[in-house]
């Protein structure tokens, strides 16, 4: 049994698929979800509340459709239960490859879902991403993965993780 009360057989019965246009409006939704969940207390709170769907949506349509990143979702039947993205970058002496967004809903936390995100993501390569340095569950996750991680604090607010199997 994993963390949640989720049986391994269910984690294993989860899919996974790049996403597609048609996916743009249950993308918004979880994203939005998962940026209340994890963002209270981090972000004003007058921005989590004005944060508007058809906004959100008409980014993951111009992020679908446009190419510049990829994007793969976790699903148990149709409901995403993870999401990630990555593209490639140039973020001076950081790898090109940045993972953009990393989400797994409140119920599949600790559960393998981001790990195996992950994994699809960046393979062996060189990686790197920005999350807020108050973000404790973030950066649990991130340390979880330590034997690929070489960590950089920068500014104030923003942690930085750089995945790389050349930090072994």
């Amino acid at each position: 049994m994993c963390q949640h009360g989720h049986m391994v057989d269910d984690i294993l019965s989860l899919t996974q698929r790049p996403a597609v246009m048609s996916d743009a409006q249950p993308i918004t939704v979880f994203h939005t979800q998962c940026w209340l969940d994890s963002y209270s207390g981090i972000v004003p709170q007058d921005y989590l509340e004005g944060i508007d769907l058809r906004d959100r949506e008409v980014s993951w349509r111009d992020r679908l459709s446009f190419d510049l990143r990829h994007t793969a979702l976790a699903l148990r039947g149709d409901v995403i239960v993870g999401l990630v993205s990555w593209a490639r970058t140039d973020q001076g002496d950081l790898p090109r490859l940045e993972l953009m967004s990393l989400y797994v809903s409140a119920s599949y936390r600790g559960s393998g879902v981001a790990h195996a995100l992950l994994e699809r993501a960046l393979g062996g390569a060189p990686a790197h991403l920005l999350v807020f340095e108050e973000n404790p569950r973030a950066r649990a996750c991130l340390h979880f993965h330590d034997e690929r991680i070489v960590k950089r604090l920068s500014g104030e607010r923003i942690y930085e993780q750089t995945f790389s199997d050349e930090s072994h």
